[in-house]
């Protein structure tokens, strides 16, 4: 999609929560970018968690999710048409 994901390199910031998208290009559960509205279409469609903050698609990775679940939803948006 052409959009690196937000993340810290590591350290004391590191998270478990990753964003995709423009910061500030919405808000809570909305964006104006059509194509972070389209991605959170597809993966509701295909049952990814996620939710949209601040108009940027955010995944948080628990302790159940697995190096699997993370392919499954790279492979997901890439076969988005």
């Amino acid at each position: 999609m052409g959009y690196p994901p937000a993340m810290p390199n590591g350290g004391p910031l590191q998270s478990h929560i990753i964003t995709i998208g423009e910061i500030d290009a919405g808000g809570h559960a909305f964006s104006t970018d059509p194509k972070i509205e389209k991605l959170a279409a597809h993966l509701k469609a295909c049952k990814v968690a996620h939710t949209i903050r601040r108009g940027q698609v955010r995944f948080v990775i628990h302790a159940f999710n697995d190096e699997a679940d993370i392919h499954r939803v790279i492979d997901y948006i890439n076969g988005m048409d």
